[in-house]
């Protein structure tokens, strides 16, 4: 998830004045503030642009209480109000499943086509598809595990599951 806060910080001031006890800022390491949740897996990147980064939220519940906990602070010490709009938008959804696999990856690979997918069991035990359909990549192991990553909705997740489900299916015969 990504917002912005739409004018410029200074996070050497916010590292000073933010009370939070998982803050870290080392520029000469990374370029932005480094805010963990110590109650979630959350953990917020805000930089000097006023761009944030909320990563590792399993639900969304979890960003909302990142965000809400970042207005907190940050109005808390003068840096927004009450009214600032943090334009928020989710970017990127890492989803994993496993599905029962009864086939190999080659089998697979015919099924849904080479033009999509990358596969080199030489190099890597995971089959790479990019699906036609969706902007997304699906990474599989041989052992049902599946990744699908670079969707925006939980939804969108779910329908590229089933489409793939299927096409399991039909390799299968």
């Amino acid at each position: 998830m990504t917002g912005d806060i739409r004018h410029e910080v200074e996070l050497s001031q916010i590292y000073k004045d933010i009370d939070l006890p998982s803050v870290e800022y080392s520029p000469e390491n990374f370029p932005g503030l480094i805010i963990r949740d110590v109650s979630d897996s959350t953990t917020i990147l805000l930089f000097t642009s006023g761009k944030f980064n909320i990563t590792g939220a399993s639900n969304q519940n979890e960003i909302n209480n990142a965000i809400k906990k970042l207005r907190r602070k940050l109005n808390k010490i003068g840096i927004i109000d009450e009214e600032t709009d943090l334009r928020t938008k989710i970017v990127n959804i890492v989803y994993s499943a496993e599905v029962e696999l009864n086939i190999s990856l080659e089998k697979l690979l015919l099924t849904l086509g080479f033009e999509n997918i990358e596969y080199e069991p030489e190099i890597s035990p995971f089959l790479i598809y990019r699906p036609d359909y969706q902007s997304c990549v699906v990474t599989v192991s041989n052992s049902g595990k599946i990744v699908i990553t670079g969707v925006t909705s939980k939804n969108t997740a779910q329908s590229v599951l089933s489409k793939l489900k299927r096409d399991i299916k039909l390799a299968d015969k």
